[in-house]
């Protein structure tokens, strides 16, 4: 029988982590749960359910805390196919902007930068009478200040477009890039 994980986060952090897990049957070893917990320091509340129907009943009513599930091959397109996952899949507003996602967005950001510098200097840039580093800064911080705005109304776009289109607004942001990436192959091709 093939098995298939699903895993969405542990809980805690730090000393005295914990992972939670639903599986059916005897699909884990307790051996294997003794050495992980041994090697990684993470306990591991295991939790058998009766059957592969009754571990998807668990999942789909809610309530549950599991962070990693172990359905079978076709329980797992089952649970595709309808959404289900454990309860933990949403992450709440205020973690999608939190310091360590925006300091990731940053570093993505500042690689672009860093590209559009490095362009900069190659070429003569020719904003203003001086010198060509003086040019660089200004070119830079039209740039930066560019950035800034179009990320600014970026995200109000998005905050109106989730509140009135809801689960919609990502399948609607999806065709707008994959509309973006057709146009930019169109363009190379021709």
């Amino acid at each position: 029988m093939v098995l298939g994980f699903t895993l969405t986060g542990c809980s805690g952090g730090g000393s005295g982590r914990v992972v939670n897990v639903c599986g059916w049957g005897e699909n884990i070893d307790p051996d294997l749960i003794d050495q992980f917990e041994e090697e990684t320091g993470i306990t591991v509340n295991y939790s058998e359910a009766e059957s592969n129907e009754s571990m998807y009943s668990l999942i789909k009513q809610g309530g549950t805390d599991y962070d990693v599930i172990v359905p079978s091959d076709y329980m797992i397109g089952k649970m595709i196919q309808e959404g289900c996952s454990p309860a933990k899949d949403s992450a709440p507003t205020s973690d999608l902007l939190s310091l360590r996602n925006t300091l990731l967005l940053g570093l993505a950001l500042s690689i672009d930068a860093l590209i559009s510098g490095f362009s900069l200097g190659l070429i003569k840039v020719a904003l203003l009478p001086g010198s060509q580093f003086k040019n660089i800064l200004i070119s830079a911080l039209l740039i930066g200040i560019t950035a800034a705005l179009i990320s600014a109304i970026g995200l109000r776009i998005g905050r109106f477009a989730s509140t009135r289109l809801g689960p919609k607004a990502e399948i609607f942001g999806g065709i707008i890039l994959i509309g973006i990436g057709v146009k930019i192959v169109i363009d190379h091709l021709s």
